[in-house]
């Protein structure tokens, strides 16, 4: 078996339980962080006294892993289960869709290594660094093509709300992320908040 089928399988559904059990994996880091905030409220001389484990660096951390670890890998692995389901059709690219894990994979693992160390844009529930705002719109735009492509190869041919609903939502995320986190102003830019 080659490194690449096993990496970026071509399966039908790879992508979907890949995200699935990423999803789950960033819940038990996302959990843990929280676990560590409750602690450091609790009984704050429990903890060594390391910036990376204060609260003000926990919190943000334990919320962006929970927001983008968990909630968006459950979400964007039960769009691409619905969207070929509903559609009767092989979801678009399941080797890009099996890239598109990984690469999201990192940069929320960019989110886990920079939040803890400070790197931050200091804007409530916008922390992320700039570069990682930029792989979530990548990401968002990769998985809106994967959609896309999948809608146009369908052999339904009616097109259900949910998807409607899915296509809609993508393409919606893309534009509210961009303008709500600043991205236009660059790395330097983004930093001084709006």
């Amino acid at each position: 078996m080659r490194i690449l089928d096993i990496v970026l399988p071509a399966e039908p559904g790879s992508a979907t339980r890949r995200f699935f059990v990423a999803s789950a994996l960033w819940l038990a880091a996302g959990v843990t962080f929280g676990f560590l905030g409750a602690l450091e409220m609790l009984a704050p001389d429990l903890l060594p006294h390391w910036a990376e484990l204060s609260f003000g660096r926990v919190r943000p951390t334990h919320i962006n892993l929970v927001v983008f670890g968990f909630l968006l890998n459950a979400y964007f692995g039960g769009l691409l289960h619905v969207v070929p389901t509903v559609c009767r059709t092989e979801l678009y690219a399941e080797r890009f869709a099996n890239f598109g894990v990984w690469f999201y994979n990192l940069v929320v693992a960019g989110m886990l290594f920079t939040l803890p160390h400070g790197i931050t844009q200091g804007r409530e529930y916008a922390e992320a660094a700039w570069i990682l705002d930029i792989g979530v719109l990548i990401s968002l735009a990769a998985l809106a093509i994967i959609v896309f492509g999948t809608i146009a190869r369908r052999k339904e041919q009616l097109l259900y709300v949910s998807v409607w609903y899915i296509a809609a939502g993508l393409l919606w995320s893309f534009f509210v992320y961009a303008v709500g986190n600043v991205v236009w102003a660059g790395p330097i830019g983004s930093w001084q908040g709006i």
